[in-house]
């Protein structure tokens, strides 16, 4: 549970009960449709509801050799089509990285991608018009920023509300580059800032996430480095003040990491790292709850070799067969210069004590592919199918793979949240949800995340597999705000919407009065 001081509001929901899907564990791969027969070089892929219509939609972004943007349009029936250029003209770039926010807090999920090396280009800001088009947004910061006329090796955009003002604010990691701060003014505005910890110094950044790893109620910023530097792990002390750490346990040497992805996978509460490297093993680290990670050396996700030449781009927690406990995806591909077609996915299954098993069978384990992986629940019967973008390293356009979850009796919960004093994608937001299950009451948290691993991003919701539980006990969501809300005896098997609830003004004048009180006595306790 959250350490912070919270605020509580009642709970108001909105409910789609389905049904439970029939018995079985396996994937199948879709073979047929736009996403899967359209070839290009693509890099990456961000899963978001543009049209609000209550199905996941999917930005790919591709590399220069492709001049059309690739925006996949949810169809509901399983298919998805592919939008017309018109509807999101391609600016000129190589596109290294995409991820929707609403950061006008208009309602409507907007886009950021990026450009990567070897063009010198700009950044492209979507402007969602709410009308399923979109518009360049070039008069602000970051599509003006002189980055991109000198050396515009930019990858995985991250949006995060780092100071709480309920405004998204956007981190871009630089390759070979400074990373780059763009604070949200409001109404559309944006500032370049450039004294700060968190890009003062120079980088090989890659990929990056912004978590609150410390459990405080703020985010904090953890960015993989590749070359000579170290990955870097920086801690919010709130009021848009940060502190490089040195002592955490996750930078006690260079690990050439690429993707990085947190996820509570021993449901502790905490969230866990695993780290994608480039030629060497990866990595886990364990969230020991004070502040500190301890590396997992003898886990079965850290047990592969990767040759020489091959790295581990992306990475991905999800918990593929809903028994409770978060599951890893993995896709490494070789990067030989000039570039072949070579790659495989490792998926590991969470035992739920701690270990991992790799999972051998069936074709995600077993197709060659060199890609970026993501979780989804793409046609909304609660299982998570898998999406994995390909082309960017092959001298050929490729197709993407998309793999269908034929589901199993397990029970499960999908949460979408709605800010309103906080920013309006509640990026940031912590779902926690406590249920008996297998045969004991567990907890299970979610973290809202603004881009995760490379150059990817996941579903804005949260996804929870729930075993043989008949009734979640406690759905608890703790908003950037610090507004807590709580519903009991939910069922599960729904799809849930969650809006943000103010207090009265007279509770929360009240609380503030408690917290006020709180802050003197703990003073007061540290003079004597």
């Amino acid at each position: 549970m959250s350490r912070s001081p919270r605020l509580y509001a009642a709970a108001c929901a909105s409910l789609v009960v389905l049904a439970a899907v029939p018995a079985a564990a396996t994937f199948t791969r879709i073979t047929t449709g736009d996403i899967v027969t359209t070839p290009a070089n693509y890099w990456g892929g961000s899963w978001g509801d543009y049209d609000d219509d209550g199905w996941l939609d999917l930005f790919v972004g591709a590399t220069f050799a492709s001049k059309t943007n690739y925006l996949y349009h949810n169809d509901h029936d399983g298919a998805f089509t592919l939008i017309d250029q018109a509807a999101m003209p391609k600016s000129p770039s190589n596109q290294h990285g995409a991820a929707w926010a609403d950061y006008d807090n208009d309602g409507h999920l907007d886009l950021i991608v990026t450009s990567g090396n070897p063009e010198l280009t700009h950044t492209m800001l979507y402007h969602n018009n709410g009308d399923g088009t979109f518009s360049w947004t070039t008069a602000n910061a970051i599509y003006n920023d002189d980055l991109f006329f000198v050396s515009p090796n930019v990858h995985a955009p991250k949006w995060g509300d780092y100071d709480n003002d309920g405004l998204i604010d956007l981190f871009l990691v630089g390759h070979d580059i400074r990373n780059r701060l763009f604070h949200n003014d409001g109404g559309g505005s944006f500032t370049r800032i450039l004294n700060h910890v968190l890009v003062n110094s120079q980088s090989a950044s890659e990929g990056g996430a912004w978590v609150d790893y410390d459990d405080d109620g703020d985010l904090d910023l953890f960015v993989t480095n590749t070359s000579s530097f170290r990955n870097a792990l920086y801690r919010n002390d709130q009021n848009g003040v940060f502190s490089k750490v040195t002592t955490s346990g996750l930078t006690p040497r260079i690990e050439h990491s690429i993707g990085s992805c947190f996820g509570d996978y021993d449901n502790d509460g905490l969230p866990d790292l695993f780290l994608a490297n480039f030629a060497a093993k990866n990595s886990l680290y364990h969230n020991s709850g004070d502040g500190t990670f301890s590396a997992v050396l003898d886990s079965a996700v850290v047990a592969d070799s990767i040759p020489a030449g091959w790295l581990s781009g992306t990475c991905a927690w999800g918990d593929y067969d809903n028994d409770g406990f978060l599951d890893l995806v993995v896709p490494s591909a070789n990067e030989a210069h000039p570039p072949v077609i070579d790659g495989h996915t490792s998926l590991y299954h969470n035992e739920g004590d701690g270990t991992f098993t790799k999972v051998t069978e069936g074709s995600v384990a077993n197709d060659p592919t060199g890609a970026f992986a993501s979780w989804v629940d793409y046609d909304n019967d609660g299982f998570l199918d898998l999406f994995l973008a390909q082309g960017e390293l092959d001298p050929v356009p490729r197709t993407n793979l998309l793999y269908h979850n034929d589901g199993n009796a397990n029970a499960w919960l999908n949460v979408k949240l709605v800010g309103t004093v906080s920013n309006r994608s509640a990026i940031g937001a912590k779902v926690r949800i406590h249920a008996f299950y297998r045969g004991a009451s567990r907890w299970q948290v979610r973290e809202i995340s603004g881009g995760d691993s490379g150059d990817n991003q996941q579903s804005l919701n949260a996804e929870f597999g729930l075993a043989d539980a008949t009734s979640i006990d406690t759905l608890r969501i703790e908003w950037p705000s610090g507004v807590v809300q709580e519903l009991h005896d939910v069922a599960p098997r729904h799809f849930l919407t969650l809006t943000e609830l103010v207090p009265e003004p007279a509770a929360l004048l009240q609380a503030m009065a408690a917290l006020a009180a709180l802050a003197a006595l703990s003073h007061s306790c540290r003079r004597t």
